[in-house]
């Protein structure tokens, strides 16, 4: 091996002491040295791997708040109450889907907001 710079970085070139054919193989061994900077690169970059995907899920977790609070918001202003219909986690169940996969059915309104009721904001699809 001969490192030669080229145009100022540093390249690795192989020298071989007979012509070198056509379909012919070339074996180098690049002695420890190599492999142990090549473990530490690995370790190095592995680490910021690591943190990337924990800062993608921390994003993903920030999104999904912040989406939760609008839509709490938003059902508190179209029922005109400060207390919401669903709670966060029935949201999320609903969105989300069940551990199985399954879309868990709405719990049962609470009184004056019935299928059909007077404020208007229902329609009774089935019925």
């Amino acid at each position: 091996f001969r490192t030669v710079l080229v145009e100022g970085w540093p390249h690795v070139f192989v020298v071989a002491i007979k012509s070198i054919g056509p379909g012919e193989e070339l074996l180098a061994d690049y002695g420890d040295h190599y492999w142990q900077q090549f473990e530490g690169h690995l370790v190095e970059y592995n680490r910021a791997a690591q943190y990337v995907r924990e800062e993608k899920i921390l994003a993903r977790r920030l999104l999904r708040e912040r989406q939760l609070s609008s839509l709490e918001d938003l059902i508190r202003t179209k029922i005109g109450s400060q207390t919401p219909v669903l709670t966060r986690e029935e949201v999320v169940q609903l969105i989300m889907g069940s551990a199985e996969g399954e879309i868990q059915p709405a719990p049962p309104a609470p009184p004056g907001k019935e299928l059909g009721g007077e404020d208007g904001c229902f329609v009774d699809i089935l019925g």
